[in-house]
Protein backbone atom coordinates (compact mmCIF):
# COMPACT_ATOMS: atom_id res chain seq x y z
CA UNK A 1 0.00 0.00 0.00
CA UNK A 2 0.98 3.65 -0.96
CA UNK A 3 -1.55 5.71 0.29
CA UNK A 4 -3.28 4.09 2.89
CA UNK A 5 -1.91 1.96 6.30
CA UNK A 6 -4.19 -1.10 7.72
CA UNK A 7 -3.53 -1.94 11.26
CA UNK A 8 -5.67 -4.79 13.07
CA UNK A 9 -6.02 -3.53 17.40
CA UNK A 10 -7.86 -6.35 18.75
CA UNK A 11 -11.37 -6.75 16.65
CA UNK A 12 -10.77 -3.12 15.30
CA UNK A 13 -9.86 -2.58 11.66
CA UNK A 14 -7.70 0.85 11.59
CA UNK A 15 -7.52 2.78 8.04
CA UNK A 16 -5.20 5.39 7.91
CA UNK A 17 -5.39 7.73 4.78
CA UNK A 18 -1.55 8.35 3.91
CA UNK A 19 -0.67 11.34 2.10
CA UNK A 20 0.61 13.65 4.34
CA UNK A 21 2.50 15.92 2.01
CA UNK A 22 -1.24 16.43 0.38
CA UNK A 23 -3.33 16.36 3.42
CA UNK A 24 -4.29 12.86 2.67
CA UNK A 25 -6.21 14.02 -0.91
CA UNK A 26 -7.72 11.21 -2.60
CA UNK A 27 -6.75 9.78 -5.68
CA UNK A 28 -6.66 7.12 -8.03
CA UNK A 29 -4.11 5.11 -6.33
CA UNK A 30 -5.89 5.40 -2.84
CA UNK A 31 -8.97 4.97 -4.24
CA UNK A 32 -8.02 1.33 -5.79
CA UNK A 33 -6.42 0.68 -2.25
CA UNK A 34 -9.19 1.18 -0.46
CA UNK A 35 -11.14 -1.41 -2.63
CA UNK A 36 -8.72 -3.69 -2.21
CA UNK A 37 -8.52 -3.16 1.82
CA UNK A 38 -12.41 -3.61 2.09
CA UNK A 39 -12.10 -6.97 0.27
CA UNK A 40 -9.68 -8.31 2.47
CA UNK A 41 -11.61 -7.17 5.46
CA UNK A 42 -15.10 -7.47 4.52
CA UNK A 43 -16.85 -10.30 6.86
CA UNK A 44 -13.68 -11.44 8.54
CA UNK A 45 -14.50 -12.77 12.05
CA UNK A 46 -11.37 -11.54 13.23
CA UNK A 47 -12.49 -7.53 12.43
CA UNK A 48 -15.57 -6.99 14.31
CA UNK A 49 -15.28 -2.76 13.94
CA UNK A 50 -13.67 -0.56 11.37
CA UNK A 51 -11.93 2.54 12.34
CA UNK A 52 -11.39 4.85 8.80
CA UNK A 53 -8.94 7.79 9.97
CA UNK A 54 -6.41 10.08 8.56
CA UNK A 55 -2.86 10.44 9.43
CA UNK A 56 -1.49 12.77 11.65
CA UNK A 57 1.27 14.02 9.75
CA UNK A 58 -1.25 15.09 7.08
CA UNK A 59 -3.13 17.34 9.57
CA UNK A 60 -6.40 15.95 7.72
CA UNK A 61 -8.51 13.56 7.60
CA UNK A 62 -8.96 14.35 3.72
CA UNK A 63 -8.30 17.67 2.20
CA UNK A 64 -10.99 16.34 -0.32
CA UNK A 65 -10.16 14.32 -3.93
CA UNK A 66 -6.86 15.34 -5.89
CA UNK A 67 -7.30 18.89 -7.46
CA UNK A 68 -4.16 18.98 -9.24
CA UNK A 69 -4.99 15.48 -10.75
CA UNK A 70 -8.64 16.26 -11.54
CA UNK A 71 -7.83 19.85 -13.45
CA UNK A 72 -7.14 18.69 -17.10
CA UNK A 73 -9.50 15.80 -17.17
CA UNK A 74 -11.27 14.70 -20.12
CA UNK A 75 -15.16 13.99 -20.28
CA UNK A 76 -14.15 10.44 -19.92
CA UNK A 77 -11.78 10.70 -17.46
CA UNK A 78 -13.50 12.11 -14.85
CA UNK A 79 -16.85 9.56 -15.72
CA UNK A 80 -14.31 6.87 -14.88
CA UNK A 81 -13.05 8.60 -11.84
CA UNK A 82 -16.11 9.39 -10.43
CA UNK A 83 -17.06 6.07 -10.61
CA UNK A 84 -14.35 4.49 -9.24
CA UNK A 85 -14.86 6.68 -5.89
CA UNK A 86 -18.39 5.93 -5.87
CA UNK A 87 -17.52 2.17 -6.30
CA UNK A 88 -15.09 2.19 -3.32
CA UNK A 89 -17.24 4.15 -1.28
CA UNK A 90 -19.92 1.71 -1.96
CA UNK A 91 -17.70 -0.95 -0.69
CA UNK A 92 -16.87 1.16 2.80
CA UNK A 93 -20.49 1.71 3.15
CA UNK A 94 -21.49 -2.31 2.55
CA UNK A 95 -18.59 -3.72 4.61
CA UNK A 96 -20.44 -5.91 7.14
CA UNK A 97 -18.90 -4.78 9.94
CA UNK A 98 -19.82 -1.25 11.47
CA UNK A 99 -17.35 1.18 10.04
CA UNK A 100 -16.50 4.79 12.15
CA UNK A 101 -15.32 7.81 10.47
CA UNK A 102 -12.42 9.24 13.18
CA UNK A 103 -12.83 13.15 11.33
CA UNK A 104 -9.58 14.78 12.49
CA UNK A 105 -8.68 18.08 10.66
CA UNK A 106 -10.51 18.60 7.25
CA UNK A 107 -12.75 16.31 5.50
CA UNK A 108 -13.76 18.77 2.57
CA UNK A 109 -15.07 16.98 -0.81
CA UNK A 110 -14.47 13.27 -1.53
CA UNK A 111 -13.43 13.32 2.47
CA UNK A 112 -16.61 14.54 3.68
CA UNK A 113 -18.06 12.00 1.34
CA UNK A 114 -15.83 9.24 2.69
CA UNK A 115 -16.96 9.98 6.07
CA UNK A 116 -20.46 9.79 4.78
CA UNK A 117 -20.10 6.67 3.62
CA UNK A 118 -19.16 5.60 7.15
CA UNK A 119 -21.66 4.32 9.51
CA UNK A 120 -20.95 6.66 11.97
CA UNK A 121 -19.21 9.91 12.40
CA UNK A 122 -16.89 10.89 15.13
CA UNK A 123 -15.04 14.25 14.73
CA UNK A 124 -12.25 15.81 16.93
CA UNK A 125 -12.33 20.21 17.69
CA UNK A 126 -10.09 20.87 14.62
CA UNK A 127 -12.71 19.26 12.22
CA UNK A 128 -13.99 21.02 9.48
CA UNK A 129 -16.56 19.87 6.62
CA UNK A 130 -17.72 20.84 3.55
CA UNK A 131 -18.29 20.34 -0.23
CA UNK A 132 -16.76 22.91 -1.92
CA UNK A 133 -17.15 21.09 -5.61
CA UNK A 134 -19.50 24.17 -6.39
CA UNK A 135 -16.96 26.82 -6.02
CA UNK A 136 -14.76 25.06 -8.90
CA UNK A 137 -17.05 24.71 -11.43
CA UNK A 138 -17.81 21.07 -10.50
CA UNK A 139 -20.10 18.93 -8.08
CA UNK A 140 -19.69 16.14 -5.73
CA UNK A 141 -19.05 13.14 -7.53
CA UNK A 142 -18.14 10.10 -5.43
CA UNK A 143 -22.05 9.90 -3.65
CA UNK A 144 -22.16 13.28 -1.73
CA UNK A 145 -25.48 14.92 -2.91
CA UNK A 146 -27.53 11.69 -2.09
CA UNK A 147 -26.12 10.42 1.43
CA UNK A 148 -25.74 14.14 2.54
CA UNK A 149 -29.77 14.17 1.64
CA UNK A 150 -30.62 11.25 3.35
CA UNK A 151 -28.56 12.36 6.61
CA UNK A 152 -29.14 15.56 7.35
CA UNK A 153 -32.05 16.35 4.80
CA UNK A 154 -33.00 18.06 1.68
CA UNK A 155 -33.10 21.54 2.41
CA UNK A 156 -29.48 21.33 4.54
CA UNK A 157 -27.86 19.38 2.09
CA UNK A 158 -29.07 21.68 -0.47
CA UNK A 159 -27.28 24.82 1.51
CA UNK A 160 -24.39 22.95 1.93
CA UNK A 161 -24.11 21.75 -1.76
CA UNK A 162 -24.75 24.73 -3.28
CA UNK A 163 -22.97 27.63 -1.40
CA UNK A 164 -19.68 25.39 -0.63
CA UNK A 165 -20.12 26.23 2.93
CA UNK A 166 -17.97 24.93 5.42
CA UNK A 167 -18.82 24.03 8.93
CA UNK A 168 -17.09 23.08 11.82
CA UNK A 169 -17.16 20.50 14.48
CA UNK A 170 -20.01 21.75 16.90
CA UNK A 171 -21.96 22.93 13.81
CA UNK A 172 -21.75 19.27 12.34
CA UNK A 173 -22.75 18.00 15.16
CA UNK A 174 -25.82 19.92 15.74
CA UNK A 175 -27.05 19.40 12.51
CA UNK A 176 -26.78 15.50 12.80
CA UNK A 177 -23.83 15.37 10.34
CA UNK A 178 -21.87 14.07 13.22
CA UNK A 179 -22.62 11.66 16.19
CA UNK A 180 -20.32 13.48 18.40
CA UNK A 181 -17.06 15.44 18.18
CA UNK A 182 -14.30 15.71 21.40
CA UNK A 183 -11.25 18.00 22.28
CA UNK A 184 -7.77 16.66 20.44
CA UNK A 185 -6.73 15.40 24.28
CA UNK A 186 -9.84 12.78 24.60
CA UNK A 187 -10.70 12.41 20.47
CA UNK A 188 -8.81 9.10 19.85
CA UNK A 189 -9.48 7.77 23.42
CA UNK A 190 -13.28 8.01 22.68
CA UNK A 191 -13.22 6.76 19.22
CA UNK A 192 -11.20 3.60 20.33
CA UNK A 193 -13.93 3.57 23.32
CA UNK A 194 -16.76 3.52 20.59
CA UNK A 195 -15.15 1.16 18.68
CA UNK A 196 -14.31 -1.17 21.76
CA UNK A 197 -18.02 -1.45 22.79
CA UNK A 198 -19.28 -2.28 19.12
CA UNK A 199 -16.23 -4.79 19.08
CA UNK A 200 -18.31 -6.06 22.73
CA UNK A 201 -21.83 -6.68 21.23
CA UNK A 202 -22.98 -9.67 19.01
CA UNK A 203 -21.30 -9.14 15.45
CA UNK A 204 -23.90 -11.08 13.39
CA UNK A 205 -26.70 -9.24 15.19
CA UNK A 206 -24.91 -5.72 14.54
CA UNK A 207 -23.99 -7.37 10.64
CA UNK A 208 -27.80 -8.29 9.98
CA UNK A 209 -29.23 -4.69 11.81
CA UNK A 210 -26.88 -2.81 9.57
CA UNK A 211 -28.42 -4.81 6.42
CA UNK A 212 -31.45 -4.41 7.53
CA UNK A 213 -31.11 -0.44 7.95
CA UNK A 214 -29.43 -0.35 4.52
CA UNK A 215 -33.00 -2.09 3.16
CA UNK A 216 -35.49 0.17 4.53
CA UNK A 217 -37.73 -2.97 4.40
CA UNK A 218 -40.05 -4.09 7.35
CA UNK A 219 -39.89 -7.62 5.62
CA UNK A 220 -36.08 -7.97 4.92
CA UNK A 221 -35.88 -6.94 9.05
CA UNK A 222 -38.15 -9.71 10.11
CA UNK A 223 -36.07 -12.22 8.41
CA UNK A 224 -33.02 -11.25 9.49
CA UNK A 225 -34.23 -10.68 13.24
CA UNK A 226 -35.70 -14.60 12.99
CA UNK A 227 -32.07 -15.64 11.99
CA UNK A 228 -30.47 -14.74 14.12
CA UNK A 229 -32.50 -17.21 16.52
CA UNK A 230 -30.37 -19.72 14.63
CA UNK A 231 -27.10 -18.29 16.49
CA UNK A 232 -25.61 -19.50 19.69
CA UNK A 233 -24.92 -15.60 20.36
CA UNK A 234 -28.36 -15.10 20.48
CA UNK A 235 -28.57 -18.42 23.32
CA UNK A 236 -25.91 -17.14 25.11
CA UNK A 237 -27.23 -13.31 25.14
CA UNK A 238 -30.88 -14.29 26.36
CA UNK A 239 -29.47 -17.16 29.05
CA UNK A 240 -27.71 -14.70 30.26
CA UNK A 241 -29.93 -11.88 30.66
CA UNK A 242 -32.48 -14.64 32.20
CA UNK A 243 -29.99 -15.02 34.55
CA UNK A 244 -29.42 -11.67 35.63
CA UNK A 245 -25.45 -12.35 34.45
CA UNK A 246 -23.32 -10.06 31.64
CA UNK A 247 -22.73 -11.69 28.43
CA UNK A 248 -18.94 -11.55 28.62
CA UNK A 249 -18.14 -12.99 24.89
CA UNK A 250 -20.49 -12.99 21.56
CA UNK A 251 -18.37 -15.24 19.25
CA UNK A 252 -19.86 -14.31 16.50
CA UNK A 253 -21.45 -17.91 15.93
Amino acid sequence: METIRLEKKGGIALITLDRPKQRNAINERMLHELQEICRKINGQKDVRCVVVTGSKEGKAFAAGADIAAMENMTYQQANAFARLGCEAFHMVEQLEQPVIAAVNGYALGGGMELALACDIRIADESAVFGLPETTLGVMPGFGGTVRLKELIGYGRAAELIFTGKKLGAQEAAACGLVNACFGKDAFEERVMELAQNLCANAPLGIRNAKKSMKRHDYETENMYFAQLFLTNDQKRGMRSFNRKEKTEYFSGE
